[in-house]
């Protein structure tokens, strides 16, 4: 007999001897009735959580056809897609379900409890997930949550204002029927014997439902790929991914100066030279508009969409291409106050060392005799922000969760409170009035930030569009938020010019980031660096200082800090990256990134953008003048090292941003 032969006959031979082995103690199990009691609840078990599952998956789809696409909806085709996307879910399930199966023999009813304690995060996750995909275009991962701050248990309230009723209720609805399931069926199998047979054969079709939709094709027509991946798994699978901005090929790579300046094409802000400006600033403001992007407040383009503000820039400077560093409010207050790229991480600067000696305005005022005050809509009590501001000589750090009266003797308790669903915030009309009974509290100069949140999502407060979660509802009430935000600008202004404070007083207004509206397949901000969720307005406003003038430079937050600064005859702290808007050199690039799940980083020079998601190395090249909803990249008119070029920029700007504050932390030590 050949040697193969003789091979396959003796591990055929010892694979018989197991199985009889295996199969001996198995049939014996399968006679003991408790045992068979335990099968059946584990596969029902399994059986709703897979209902759960793909009811979860069938409302994401859904979502995204129906508010995304606005397509009409073939239920049939609905139900075919759905099953055939749930492949991930299936298998996680089989695999809780068998590794359940090997434990029943030896733990019985315990064997019960355990898979049913498996299966909830599994669902809970899942049923979270209609939330987060129909928001931020894919499931949760460990960077999303770093990143948006949720991982900190602070930020429970920002937690509870993204959920929706209907998610409530799904979430409490799929753990009351995954308990419920799994009593229900030990009970019937017990005490009915049409009932056993009927379960038993409940069991047996879930159990080929688990195994039929395991090996069905994972490729679907019509849904994301990313949207396939079963939500737990990917929720885990994130915690344990490597870093994809710490790959060793990329840390090294500081070749290209990403500070390059180069004097601007246009014409000043003001006419005014340094020492009258410096002798006309006295006061600043800057009110930070949440989430309000230049898409949407446009004073050249939809001036009726912020009429007031339209208006004021007869007496104002207009920067319509100016940009936020990252589409997060923690980042944007970062970069606001301190003139410095925030760094390409998941977590702020505030929250790693909230101590560090940086420089900010309010530090550099507050120490030359300025009173510094900051007023926020909603809590901002996470993300390291009300230590960081109390390090940095803060002396009024006032938010929804401290605020005690709109006016003087008026409690904000009941009437200033907004919607429930609106974080714990006050109204921006009672921060706005809080705010202005400070300033008149002394004759002193003052650096005051104001930081609005009635155009967060979800929109409720005051807003008189339907309340529903579909794209154009959610747009009609943020743009009625937009209104209100103008409105409130010019109570504002009005009450600085009646108690004579304008003429003196440097207004800056400006968006902390954009927010997204299913352009790019995805709603509210966090997640990408299109322009919708990056690019913001930025307006300055004195009658002294300025007439009305409109400059194109591609500019960003970083220069907010050293314009305040050079409005006052003072100059910027060499730490910080940003130039003042009064001077006639910018910087020749913007650079913005998200690092959450798919990291992405990108910097905008002229009409030329690039962005390049670092995870799958993907670049995409637009250029704005031609393409400004940023449809079709033209990365392939590039060449190879062109492209090589670009994205070497890009690490080159996040490696030296980081060093510096390496250095910082180390000198701090």
């Amino acid at each position: 007999m050949p040697h193969e032969a003789e091979a396959g006959f003796v591990m055929g031979f010892r694979s018989m001897t197991v199985l009889a082995t295996i199969g001996r103690p198995l049939r014996k199990a399968l006679e003991d009735r408790e045992f068979q009691i335990n099968i059946v609840r584990l596969a029902m078990q399994s059986a709703a959580a897979l209902a759960i599952l793909l009811a979860c998956r069938a409302l994401i789809i859904y979502n995204e056809w129906t508010e995304w696409s606005s397509i009409d909806v073939n239920y049939v085709y609905l139900a075919k897609t759905t099953v055939h996307s749930a492949k991930q879910d299936a298998l996680v399930l089989t695999a809780l379900t068998l590794a359940a199966f090997l434990l029943v023999r030896s733990l019985g009813r315990w064997a019960i409890a355990i898979h049913l304690i498996w299966l909830f995060p599994v669902v809970l996750v899942a049923a979270i997930n209609v939330r987060v995909t129909a928001l931020f275009g894919e499931p949760a991962t460990a960077g999303l949550l770093r990143f948006a701050g949720l991982a900190d248990p602070r930020a429970l309230g920002t937690i509870i204002g993204y959920a929706d009723p209907k998610d409530l209720l799904l979430i409490a609805g799929g753990v009351i029927v995954l308990s419920a399931v799994s009593v229900v069926a030990g009970i019937v199998i017990r005490h009915s014997r049409f009932g056993e047979m009927a379960t038993v054969a409940c069991s047996v079709i879930a159990l080929a439902a688990l195994a039929a939709i395991s090996v069905l094709p994972a490729g679907v027509s019509g849904v994301d790929g990313r949207r396939h991946a079963n939500a737990f798994a990917r929720l885990a699978q994130s915690w344990f991914t490597p870093d994809p901005l710490s790959a060793s090929e990329t840390m090294a790579v500081r070749s290209v100066d990403p500070f390059s300046a180069m004097p601007s094409r246009e014409k000043p802000i003001t006419t005014l030279a340094a020492a009258q400006r410096a002798q006309t600033v006295r006061n600043v403001i800057v009110v930070v508009m949440e989430s309000v992007g230049g898409h949407y407040l446009d004073l050249l383009g939809r001036p009726e969409t912020a009429p007031n503000l339209a208006a004021l820039l007869r007496s104002g400077a207009y920067f319509p291409n100016a940009y936020a560093h990252a589409p997060s409010s923690s980042m944007s207050l970062f970069a606001i106050l301190s003139g410095m790229y925030p760094p390409v991480a998941y977590e702020t600067m505030p929250d790693m060392a909230p101590d560090l000696p940086l420089p900010t305005i309010m530090s550099e005022l507050g120490s030359r005799g300025f009173r510094t005050g900051t007023f926020f809509s909603a809590g901002w009590d996470y993300a390291g922000y009300t230590e960081f501001l109390r390090y940095q000589g803060v002396e009024k750090i006032e938010t929804a969760l401290n605020r005690r009266m709109c006016n003087p003797g008026e409690s904000h308790k009941d009437p200033s409170l907004v919607h429930a669903a609106d974080f714990a915030s006050t109204s921006d009309e009672c921060t706005a009035s809080s705010m202005m009974h400070w300033i008149g509290k002394s004759s002193d100069p003052f650096v005051a930030l104001l930081w609005t949140n009635r155009t967060h999502y979800p929109y409720h407060a005051g807003s008189d569009a339907e309340s529903s979660s579909t794209i154009r509802d959610m747009r009609a009430r943020y743009e009625d938020g937009i209104r209100a935000t103008d409105r409130l600008i010019a109570n504002m202004v009005s009450r600085l010019r009646e108690r004579g404070f304008l003429d003196d007083t440097l207004i800056v207004v400006l968006g902390d980031h954009g927010e997204g509206f299913g352009q790019h397949g995805a709603t509210v901000h966090g997640h990408h660096i299109y322009d919708e969720f990056i690019r913001v307005p930025l307006i300055l406003i004195n009658p002294r200082l300025f007439a009305g003038a409109v400059r194109q430079d591609v500019v960003g937050q970083i220069d907010v800090a050293p314009t305040i600064l050079d409005a006052m005859g003072l100059r910027a702290p060499a730490a910080w990256h940003g130039l003042s808007l009064f001077g006639p050199i910018i910087r020749e690039r913007t650079f913005f990134a998200v690092p959450w799940s798919s990291v992405f980083m990108g910097y905008r020079s002229g009409t030329m953008k690039v962005d390049y998601e670092v995870t799958s190395r993907k670049v995409e090249i637009f250029d704005l003048r031609i393409d400004p909803d940023e449809r079709r990249s033209v990365s392939a008119l590039y060449s190879p090292n062109q492209v090589k070029h670009a994205v070497d920029r890009l690490w080159s700007w996040k490696n030296i941003v980081g060093d510096r504050y390496s250095v910082m932390q180390a000198a701090h030590k």
